[in-house]
């Protein structure tokens, strides 16, 4: 074979390479989703200006601190039966015969629930000044200003990229755990189907694809409101549960930084893609919002604006608890 010819089918090889490529990402947005659905596609989110920031009300000290405990369960992720670890925020005034609602927190890169829930990040405030603040203080100022009603948080500790199956058995052994041990509404007073409004799950970073291959994919039927933070992926796993499911959504909140390009990108698509898949049942504006916060790369700041935008929408103080 002469070397004109090498070239040839080199040339020829990179073409087809190239068109293939083109195909793919043609395929894998609107119309593959809209073609799964039997849906025409629908048109892409609007861009959001960015938010300017957290109130700065929250700056202020509060009188009515709430507080942190362990929960230790047997963790399947880090095998040999070792143990793992979930930090349990309970607000001001906790009364163990009353009924919280609950936010299960998937950290991500931010690792144990000390570093998380008490460690200083820096948000930037309405003002755009920059403040460093505590997510447990951000919970107590929206509690005691009447944001939100008093709930409970459960960071649970993150272990990098397991396996998806340890990750779903650790989620249950916690969810087993925290409903029994702990004031919720999964106490058999109430129909689950009416309990589960009372649960949101919040992840980051890699906390964000677990919003969507395990809590939504694996307890949709126990939980109804969920974030993502600075990431997303899989989700047409979460979109057949949302699809097949009897239950409905209660909120679907992303939340990325405006200066933030890989998470932010991921985010989106995956945002987009639940809703292209799930015209009927996902509906922008009503339960699915997708949020910028202005100044902030992948931080997990941002998981302090999520707390503020996602709470007050489905915990809010005036509802009946």
């Amino acid at each position: 074979m002469t070397a004109e010819k090498k070239n040839r089918i080199r040339r020829r090889t990179a073409l087809l390479c190239a068109a293939a490529a083109l195909l793919l990402v043609r395929w894998s947005g609107p119309a593959a989703a809209a073609a799964e659905t039997g849906e025409t596609a629908r048109e892409e989110p609007a861009e959001q200006a960015p938010e300017k920031g957290l109130p700065l009300w929250l700056l202020e000290d509060t009188a009515e601190p709430g507080t942190m405990e362990t929960l230790v369960y047997p963790s399947r992720a880090y095998g040999g039966g070792r143990e793992g670890e979930a930090g349990v925020y309970l607000p001001f005034g906790y009364d163990p015969d009353g009924r919280y609602d609950v936010v299960f927190l998937w950290p991500g890169s931010c690792g144990d629930a000390e570093e998380a829930m008490e460690a200083e990040y820096q948000c930037y405030m309405e003002d755009r000044c920059q403040c460093d603040l505590t997510l447990i203080h951000v919970l107590d100022r929206m509690i005691e200003t009447g944001l939100t009603r008093p709930v409970l948080v459960v960071c649970l500790q993150d272990f990098g990229h397991v396996k998806l199956f340890s990750a779903q058995t650790d989620m249950e052994t916690i969810w087993s755990l925290v409903t029994e041990r702990y004031a919720t509404w999964a106490d058999g007073s109430v129909p689950p189907e009416e309990a589960r409004r009372h649960f949101a799950f919040v992840g980051f970073s890699q906390g964000a694809i677990y919003t969507q291959t395990v809590a939504i994919a694996r307890f949709f039927d126990r939980i109804a409101n969920f974030g993502a933070v600075s990431y997303g992926s899989r989700s047409s796993t979460a979109a057949k549960e949302i699809l097949e499911s009897p239950y409905p959504l209660g909120m679907l909140y992303y939340m990325t930084g405006n200066k933030e390009d890989f998470g932010a990108a991921h985010a989106r698509d995956a945002y987009r893609s639940i809703l292209w898949r799930c015209p009927e049942k996902v509906k922008e504006g009503e339960n699915a919002q997708f949020r910028r916060c202005w100044n902030l790369k992948h931080s997990y700041a941002l998981v302090h604006a999520e707390f503020v935008g996602l709470l007050p929408a489905v915990f809010p103080p005036e509802a009946d608890a």
